[in-house]
């Protein structure tokens, strides 16, 4: 056999074998069990993924909650509902605003066009707001009851319906007569002729909105 032939051959033998080998030690290194530090990598890649903010919860949360009220007012999704739906709405999201406040509530999201409606994207974008920052929060049965405490300067226990309509209207925002009317006869007992306070307390309580 010619040298010349012989040394070529020679030459592509050890480059197969090498490339072999080469291949086989890249076989070997892929399926090698990942070290630690690529692990803990993964690993955190996965927990950032998983873990959301607590602020986020929260906010994806309450505009659910915004998204299924609003549908139990409006089933066919039309996107839009009356004025007069609106404080329902705000109540339904357990926030208590007093007259003035869900006055300019409802007017910064009346629609220009329909003045007498308000769109869900509106709604939605304020109540977002609202809720995040706990505005217009229910007070809690304790609350409610040092205050009413507080107006029983004798101590009784009870109201009359005098005193009522004078709480009603001598103090804070004043109320109408027929809303005093109504009032008196939600609240007081016909049988006593008494507003009882702990009664009183258990009808003013709002369950605790969770998110």
């Amino acid at each position: 056999m010619d040298s010349s032939k012989s040394v070529v051959k020679a030459l592509e033998a050890r480059e197969t074998d090498g490339h072999a080998q080469n291949v086989d030690d890249a076989n070997l290194n892929e399926n090698k069990p990942k070290g630690k530090s690529q692990k803990k990598k993964g690993r955190k890649k996965a927990d950032s993924k998983s873990k959301k903010k607590p602020t986020e919860v929260k906010f994806a949360s309450i505009q659910n909650k915004i998204q299924e009220v609003f549908r139990i007012y409006d089933p066919d999704e039309t996107g839009f509902l009356p004025a007069r739906n609106f404080g329902g709405l705000v109540q339904a999201l357990h926030c208590v605003p007093t007259n003035n406040q869900l006055e300019d509530m409802i007017e910064s999201v009346l629609d220009e066009k329909q003045s007498e409606s308000f769109s869900y994207e509106k709604f939605l974008k304020m109540m977002t707001k609202v809720l995040m920052t706990d505005r217009y929060h229910s007070a809690t049965k304790e609350e409610i009851r040092t205050a009413l405490q507080i107006l029983d300067t004798e101590g009784k226990g009870y109201f009359t319906p005098d005193e009522i309509t004078a709480f009603m209207t001598e103090s804070g925002e004043p109320f109408t007569p027929d809303e005093v009317t109504d009032m008196l006869k939600q609240v007081v007992d016909p049988e006593l002729n008494t507003l009882v306070l702990d009664q009183y307390v258990d009808l003013l309580v709002v369950d605790e909105f969770t998110y």
